[in-house]
């Protein structure tokens, strides 16, 4: 009892403030961060709530426009045209593979390239998918996740049509879907 007589009066109450300021400082920041983290995950769930990576809505190409406000190429060497989203434009310099007699390529930036190849052999395989468009018979093949390619034959020469992207198109329906408009807009001019 001694060793009680010899404290000071009210010197218990500062280390026992003290702990009281500082399980005080623990509660608030503990509510502070669940209730940011609460609200932080009703953003990210509205969020993906309204926002569907895959939807169209989001993608560049939603911005293309219908086929009737498109561009049209002609190659009058080679006889074919073809209408294209009015915000690409024809390649001038670019290299094509051998064996190919002509390549006309149309680009938007780095996203896009539909580009026609113009061959006399053809390198279509059994596993191509043949459809019809309009007057034409298509042999169609998704050549990678993010390309496709169609092949036809017209007077002795094999008509090679590649549609390649990167992030522009938001899945792969949406770029087949592209990809039949534009061979919808493909015609023999002889």
């Amino acid at each position: 009892m001694q060793s009680l007589a010899h404290l000071q009066k009210g010197s218990l109450y500062l280390p026992l403030l003290f702990l009281l300021s500082l399980s005080g400082l623990f509660l608030v920041k503990t509510v502070a961060v669940r209730s940011f983290e609460g609200y932080q995950q009703e953003v990210t769930s509205n969020f993906d709530r309204h926002y569907d990576i895959n939807s169209t809505q989001y993608a560049l190409s939603s911005f293309i426009g219908s086929p009737e406000t498109w561009k049209e190429f002609t190659n009058s060497d080679y006889g074919f045209r073809l209408k294209y989203p009015s915000s690409w434009t024809i390649a001038q310099n670019f290299q094509s593979d051998p064996g190919v007699l002509n390549s006309s390529q149309i680009i938007f930036a780095n996203k896009v390239n539909l580009t026609v190849n113009v061959k006399k052999n053809s390198d279509i395989q059994n596993s191509w998918q043949k459809i019809k468009i309009i007057d034409n018979e298509f042999y169609l093949n998704q050549k990678e996740i993010n390309t496709f390619v169609a092949q036809l034959k017209h007077k002795n020469l094999y008509y090679e049509i590649f549609l390649s992207h990167n992030n522009f198109f938001a899945n792969g329906q949406d770029l087949r879907n592209t990809f039949i408009l534009i061979l919808k807009n493909f015609q023999f001019t002889n």
